[in-house]
């Protein structure tokens, strides 16, 4: 079925609704340019339905109600009608399942009010600004060893790879944040390996991440018998008279998703803002003459190609509107804050990069009570990498055109395969 199928009612859905054409999951040509793939879905209608690939483990609803117009995003991130999880009724995973998700899935992404309320309210007691803004010393000193190992490698002119600096740094600032010993970072690299080598399909993460529950389980005993001064200690003794304490599940769980969530949408960050100033080197000068316009250059970036397409889908409890649609009780949402960040309505011309956009409203970061807590740890490390990067190898440019970069193929993120580039003025020239 191609996106320009006819519309059909509410298909698979639990009741009549509005009629809104369909496109496939895995279309081909989302596959091949998911950017250029929803700007013609967007032009052509306000919401589609998203069909999901046939198949015995995706027991969910076959169709998900996708709107496409940034308001319209943005208020479905609100509308308290819009739940993290589905009703009881509608829940389609196996209660026998077993797998380390289904068994820490205690985190606030999946979570609704009042759960997720508390839930947040603790951990940002422990994720504070001040917190984060002490990661910049050893950020800045592992930043500079990524720079001195790129710099041996292009000095000559060779091209190398940048998402290998891109991919380099945001575990180590993840384990440094939690207080993870060195006898303790292991099961966290191979996670970061394995991250990175994964091209789609299965990533056959379920072993790794038992390892570092394993690990976590005997950080939080070390870390309970012994605080130091990191995130995980803080997170352990953090209480609130009327919320108590995080529970070792909790703690476990969203410790995991730290890791799933602010690992490889931070390394997106720096290969898709290097991408884009990289292939913008009048804004790149820009950047490199006046360090103020570093922030606004790492927020463009965020809103031109966010590392985190569409987020977590919302299952309606209720029937409700989005918009001009109606939603019957138990539809699947999908929100592509890819598609909200390049909606015309809200930023003129949103499919150029300009350093010097008013980006306030982007939602590279969702939205509502679910807005990402990690955001100003991923601004902090977005703006070392990138300003640090551009100061030291200020020549620096793409070895192939823009178009021929590659993303990995899926529905979800924005990371590139790899980013060929040239450190030097002198360099090799050959195919740009």
């Amino acid at each position: 079925m191609s996106a320009n199928a006819s519309p059909v009612a509410n298909p698979g859905g639990p009741g009549p609704g509005q009629d809104w054409p369909v496109f496939q999951m895995m279309d081909p040509e989302m596959v091949r340019d998911k950017p250029a793939f929803f700007r013609s879905l967007q032009q052509q209608s306000p919401f589609w339905w998203v069909e999901l690939p046939s198949g015995p483990q995706l027991d969910v609803p076959k169709f998900w109600l996708v709107p496409m117009r940034h308001r319209d995003i943005r208020d479905a991130h609100l509308n308290p009608d819009l739940h993290a999880s589905p009703e009881e009724e509608f829940e389609t995973r196996n209660p026998n399942d077993k797998s380390v998700w289904r068994r820490y899935d205690a985190q606030m992404q999946t979570a609704d009010p009042p759960v997720h309320t508390r839930r947040r309210k603790l951990f940002a007691k422990a994720f504070t600004m001040r917190r984060i803004e002490r990661l910049r010393p050893k950020l800045e000193e592992l930043t500079a060893t990524q720079l001195d190992q790129l710099e041996a490698k292009g000095a000559d002119g060779s091209v190398v790879d940048l998402m290998a600096y891109a991919w380099s740094l945001p575990i180590k600032v993840i384990c440094e944040l939690l207080g993870v010993p060195e006898e303790h970072i292991g099961p966290f690299q191979a996670w970061e390996e394995r991250t990175r080598v994964h091209k789609g399909g299965d990533m056959g993460f379920s072993d790794l991440a038992e390892q570092v529950v394993e690990n976590l389980q005997q950080l939080i005993i070390d870390k309970r018998a012994e605080p130091k001064d990191d995130l995980l200690s803080e997170l352990i003794q953090v209480q609130d008279a009327e919320d108590g304490r995080l529970s070792e599940h909790e703690l476990i769980s969203m410790n995991l998703s730290l890791l799933v969530s602010g690992h490889e949408p931070t390394v997106d960050l720096i290969g898709n803002g290097l991408a884009a100033l990289l292939s913008n080197p009048g804004q790149k000068q820009e950047v490199l003459d006046d360090p103020s316009l570093l922030g606004p250059a790492v927020e463009e970036a965020l809103r031109f190609d966010g590392a985190q397409f569409v987020t977590n889908p919302r299952f309606a409890a209720a029937d409700t509107k989005i918009g001009d649609a109606v939603v019957k009780r138990g539809t699947v949402v999908l929100l592509p804050l890819g598609v909200a960040n390049h909606d015309p309505e809200k930023f003129e011309n949103g499919d150029q990069f300009d350093i010097h956009r008013n980006t306030s409203g982007h939602l590279a970061f969702g939205h509502g009570i679910h807005h990402c807590l990690g955001a100003a740890m991923a601004r902090l490390v977005g703006e070392v990498c990138i300003g640090r990067f551009l100061e030291r190898f200020p020549q620096s440019r793409l070895a192939v055109p823009v178009n021929e970069l590659r993303h990995v193929p899926g529905p979800l993120a924005r990371t590139l395969v790899e980013l060929p580039a040239v450190l030097v003025e002198d360099g090799n020239r050959s195919g740009i």
